[in-house]
């Protein structure tokens, strides 16, 4: 319970600070968007798809109590679903692409980041892979225009969080 209080803390205190894009926001946008935004979202997609079911398959296939902290990981899953979904709809920030007010924070991020968390508490070798692909789908999120730089940031803090420590 301590531990959800903790990240519902940190979500709240964090959120206000996004309430719109700032130039930090802009010229990251300017610099990462690519031209085939529909491509990019594609991949991005893909990737996490990827992640999610390799990460569970890996903690289904690690020793003792693998049923319990496979569980666990599909908790923690859940968990940042539900906080990202009550967040984005509080929040209400305009997309970079303009289509909704469901930016903040980025829900494809922060669960990426939730498998590099899960992965790393169980082996730095997995969690560092699980790492770059979770930093690459945030990077693929922003390159198709659906997430401004702060989203996927504070996405991936607080999915990283809610990885290590369910």
């Amino acid at each position: 319970m301590e531990a959800i209080m903790f990240r519902l803390m940190i979500a709240l205190l964090l959120f206000p600070l996004y309430a719109e894009a700032n130039q930090l926001d802009e010229k990251v946008r300017e610099v990462l968007r690519w031209e085939n935004t529909q491509l990019a979202g594609t991949i991005s997609d893909y990737a996490l798809g990827g992640l999610v079911v390799g990460t569970i398959g890996f903690t289904a296939s690690q020793g003792k109590n693998r049923l319990g902290r496979t569980g666990a990981v599909v908790g923690a899953y859940a968990f940042n679903f539900g906080l990202t979904e009550l967040l984005k709809r509080s929040v209400g920030r305009l997309r970079p692409n303009g289509i909704n007010r469901e930016s903040f924070w980025s829900g494809h991020t922060s669960t990426a980041f939730v498998s590099a968390g899960a992965l790393m508490i169980q082996d730095r070798t997995a969690g560092a892979i699980g790492l770059g692909l979770a930093a690459a789908v945030g990077y693929l999120r922003i390159a198709a225009d659906w997430h401004w730089f702060s989203d996927v940031a504070v996405g991936a803090g607080v999915g990283y969080a809610n990885g290590i420590f369910f």
